[in-house]
């Protein structure tokens, strides 16, 4: 029962402007906060007004912080070899994106998602509220700051050892079971593939998509999200694809994005990511 917890907070939409990143340490099964990280990053590009607004990292925050490359290097010495867990694949991704982005070698490490620990350790969370963060740490009785990057990671690890007491399963024989079909019938989601690694996942397209957006869609819903043609409170995710000027008739954003943006700036959580991003989470 020896793993670490990573979470990273992003500047702008861009999966690869990391700017924030914290890993909680545990071992044996116990959380060891002297070997906590968390440090800053400059991401080497601009900050969205809506997430300075959520995690309160602002362009001031990192100034003689260290880039991504620079970072790459000790999370290489840090995490090869390790365990690593993380609330659903954006963090993940996040690292792909960013080393991809500085033509860097990907991390060699085994990845656990806790969201899909979760999904499969309270399913009757998917009726409830479902499994974010928030929800679950208000679910299990654990209070955090969320939006602190050492805090959700360190969160994401005390929701998977609890987890690991309700279900009586061992880190490694979790391994095993995120790979297998969840106890939902597809009959009661048709909307998702109640066995896809996004499901739960609620998302809106918009702009021009590389692919046709049918195909698309049957992409996302075989990946286990409930594709909706329209932005709600309860979206989780915006893919954005290229801009039409004609269509969005001068704007800065469609309709679409802009109503995601407003509710990110009122609390929602909403991720907003490039068709490139939104390609990489399909995959993995």
């Amino acid at each position: 029962m020896d793993f670490l917890c990573l979470d990273v907070e992003t500047a702008n939409e861009s999966a690869a402007s990391i700017c924030q990143i914290g890993i909680a340490t545990f071992i044996a099964g116990e959380h060891r906060p002297e070997l906590d990280i968390e440090f800053y990053v400059d991401p080497e590009d601009y900050f969205l007004e809506e997430l300075i607004e959520i995690h309160g990292i602002s362009e001031q925050s990192v100034i003689g912080s260290p880039t991504y490359p620079e970072v790459h290097h000790l999370l290489t010495k840090l995490l090869s070899g390790t365990t690593v867990l993380g609330h659903s694949h954006f963090d993940r991704v996040s690292l792909a994106q960013a080393s991809s982005k500085y033509s860097l070698q990907p991390l060699e490490v085994q990845w656990l998602d806790t969201l899909r620990v979760a999904r499969r350790a309270w399913p009757e969370r998917m009726a409830n509220g479902g499994h974010g963060l928030r929800v679950l740490a208000n679910h299990c009785g654990i209070q955090f700051k969320h939006h602190s990057a050492i805090q959700d990671a360190w969160c994401a690890g005390k929701i998977f050892l609890q987890a690991c007491s309700i279900t009586g399963l061992s880190l490694d024989e979790w391994m095993v079971r995120v790979n297998q079909p969840t106890i939902f019938r597809a009959s009661a989601y048709p909307e998702g593939n109640p066995d896809g690694h996004l499901f739960g996942e609620i998302v809106v397209f918009t702009g021009t998509l590389s692919l046709p957006r049918s195909e698309m869609e049957n992409l996302a819903s075989f990946a286990g999200c409930r594709v909706d043609d329209g932005v709600t409170k309860h979206t989780t995710l915006v893919v954005v694809g290229t801009q039409d000027p004609v269509r969005i008739k001068g704007a800065a954003f469609s309709a679409k994005h802009q109503k995601a943006r407003d509710l990110v700036a009122k609390g929602k959580p909403i991720r907003i990511v490039n068709e490139v991003d939104f390609t990489l989470l399909l995959n993995q």
